[in-house]
Formats: C-alpha cells, sequence, structure tokens
C-alpha cells in the first residue's frame, strides 16, 4: 500500500540548500523533529541560512552572505 503523507523540508533562504541532520535525513514528520541549528544552520522563527549562507561575528551579530547565485546573462556586449 501506499499512502501519502506531509512532511517537512527545511530549506536556506539564501541559496535553497536542503538541510540534513547528522544521520542523513532530510524528510522529518514536524517542524518539532528537525534541529538544524544544532548542525551550524541558523534559524529565526520561518528564516533558515545554511551554514554556507551565514556566519555569526564576534559580537554574536548575524552576517547573511550574499546570494550565491550565478550571474545571468543579459545578451549585451
Amino acid at each position: 500500500m501506499i499512502t501519502k503523507v506531509e512532511c517537512i523540508v527545511i530549506e536556506c533562504n539564501v541559496c535553497n540548500d536542503i538541510y540534513e541532520d547528522g544521520n542523513g535525513f532530510s524528510v522529518f514528520p514536524d517542524n518539532n523533529s528537525a534541529h538544524p541549528e544544532d548542525n551550524g544552520w541558523h534559524v529565526d522563527e520561518d528564516v533558515h541560512y545554511c551554514p554556507g549562507c551565514h556566519e555569526i561575528d564576534e559580537d554574536d551579530n548575524l552576517i547573511v552572505k550574499p546570494s550565491a547565485a550565478p550571474a545571468t546573462d543579459t545578451g549585451e556586449q
């Protein structure tokens, strides 16, 4: 039997990287099952930043790095 279920996937708000816990799981049954902050992610309510997209400065301030999205070709020369 195949049954559809709703699950949670956590995605970085900057680069769209998908969070995986230490066991390799990236799908969770609810918000309380995933703990990305335990693996270097910054979580602020519904905003999530992966370790590659943020850093914390010496004053504990969040610094979000610029998007790593590739530049688009405008066709101009």
